[in-house]
């Protein structure tokens, strides 16, 4: 009787190449790495999101993190408490757009002229409307319940903004 060769595939892992920029997700807590730097981010009732330095690493490293942190939220405003950093990060965030507003740093992204938005409608619960801003009525970088801004449409609505598409 003739042996039978076994057709039984070997499995193979795959490894996965270590990537320089990761999160991960624990109990509403995002933490993200990049190289030796290490931020975590806790969302806000207010809907915004809390930053807290872990790691400071290289100059290079933080600047390089918070922006790839930035560039995954829309609209967002983001508070880092003053602290727990240090000089450096704080020159750094401050070249970034960062803020100071009362021991902390607080970035927020300002609407431009002509931006497509949605817009919350006073009293700021369940009336929304959406379009393009008019103009821009909150004169601060910064509010921490969102630029008050008028839309360019027959009634020129005033509003919070909620978003920017």
């Amino acid at each position: 009787m003739p042996s039978k060769k076994s057709t039984k595939k070997k499995s193979v892992k795959k490894v996965q190449p270590k990537q320089k920029f990761y999160h991960s997700i624990t109990n509403h807590v995002k933490e993200y790495t990049y190289k030796t730097s290490q931020i975590y981010i806790y969302p806000q009732s207010s809907g915004g999101y809390s930053a807290k330095m872990i790691l400071p690493g290289s100059g290079h490293d933080f600047h390089k993190l918070v922006n790839l942190i930035l560039d995954r939220y829309t609209y967002q405003y983001f508070i880092f408490q003053t602290r727990n950093l240090g000089s450096e990060q704080t020159d750094i965030l401050k070249k970034i757009g960062f803020v100071s507003h009362s021991n902390s740093f607080v970035y927020q992204e300002k609407p431009k002229l002509g931006y497509w938005v949605l817009i919350a409608i006073k009293p700021y619960v369940g009336d929304y409307a959406q379009g393009y801003v008019k103009r821009i009525l909150t004169g601060n970088g910064f509010h921490p319940r969102g630029f008050k801004v008028m839309l360019n449409d027959e009634s020129e609505t005033v509003g919070r903004l909620a978003t920017i598409a």
